[in-house]
């Protein structure tokens, strides 16, 4: 059994890794999370980090991760915990993607 700090840092690990849209990462991620579900605080705290850090090229596959976790792993803390902080963290992907989608609409 791994501390909540342990998982934590496995899973950012990992979650470093994603910077497109892979599905098969995702999918792992998904697993990853499920197999730490008792430390469901800590794997989301990792995730909300990550999206407040990366390129912004890379914030929307994290959040198809969250998406993919809420989906997957329904009998867990972690829809309730995603609800605490979905919405701020929605906002902050909008606003720093939409730049991104306005200019790539612009260049097509």
């Amino acid at each position: 059994m791994s501390s909540a700090k342990e998982a934590a840092k496995e899973y950012k690990l990992t979650l470093d890794e994603l910077v497109n849209n892979n599905k098969t990462q995702i999918n792992l991620l998904t697993i990853l999370a499920e197999d730490y579900q008792q430390h469901a605080a800590a794997i989301v705290d990792t995730i909300e980090k990550q999206i407040y850090t990366v390129p912004k090229i890379q914030k929307l596959p994290i959040m198809y991760v969250a998406d993919s976790i809420m989906k997957n792993i329904p009998n867990s803390d972690y829809k309730e915990l995603f609800a605490r902080i979905i919405v701020r963290v929605f906002v902050h992907v909008f606003r720093e993607v939409s730049s991104l989608l306005y200019r790539f609409v612009e260049q097509t």
